[in-house]
């Protein structure tokens, strides 16, 4: 997956202009379907403690090219137009690389991946913190999180410009698996015990509302 580059997008809307913002997205979820650089879009509201004002977004492209390509359709202009109008505040976008053997299960519905847990996560660590070392352990709970089958997506990517964040997107065939099967096991608990005290999480536990995934 070294060539795939990632989108993670946050948003915060006005007051009662979500639905609006949902609809100017609906024509840009139904081409990326059809575009195959697109291999996923995510776009989803909390599915705790939801206000009425945040929606996330997580995409994958085939490569930098098929990432510019998308961003250059029509169907994204009128987006851009109605965003300084629907926005609260400037959005949180960045292109982010994967690494890692990170992936999306085959043959998961969307019906099924709705009636899971999807989260969306950003996790910074402190000035100082082994990067490297945090990167590699990760690598290690990737593998390990495609061997469980209830694990439907498992994904994280970096940018240069945030060296020590990790963004994140998973998803599971049901909370009780994540909390009480995922979350429990070695692996994951090797994996957050490195550095813990350095770590600051920011955890969005997203509904998807439109998105799909081909991989």
């Amino acid at each position: 997956m070294s060539s795939n580059i990632a989108l993670h997008v946050r948003m915060k809307v006005q007051p009662g202009k979500r639905d609006e913002l949902i609809d100017v997205l609906r024509p840009i979820e139904k081409k990326a379907r059809e575009d195959p650089g697109t291999l996923a879009y995510f776009i989803a509201i909390p599915a705790q403690g939801d206000d009425g004002t945040q929606i996330a977004m997580f995409e994958i492209y085939e490569d930098l090219a098929a990432c510019d390509a998308h961003s250059a359709m029509p169907e994204v202009e009128p987006l851009r137009k109605a965003l300084p109008t629907l926005l609260a505040e400037k959005p949180f976008s960045l292109r982010c690389t994967p690494f890692g053997k990170g992936f999306i299960r085959p043959g998961i519905s969307e019906e099924k991946a709705d009636a899971g847990l999807s989260l969306m996560i950003r996790m910074t660590w402190a000035e100082g913190t082994d990067m490297a070392q945090v990167k590699s352990n990760f690598e290690d709970l990737i593998a390990y999180s495609q061997t469980e089958s209830q694990t439907f997506a498992y994904h994280y990517a970096t940018n240069e410009e945030t060296p020590n964040t990790l963004y994140a997107f998973e998803q599971f065939e049901s909370g009780e698996f994540c909390m009480g099967t995922h979350m429990k096991s070695d692996q994951f608990i090797k994996t957050q015990s490195y550095a813990a005290d350095a770590l600051t999480p920011d955890p969005l536990f997203a509904k998807r509302v439109l998105g799909f995934s081909k991989k």
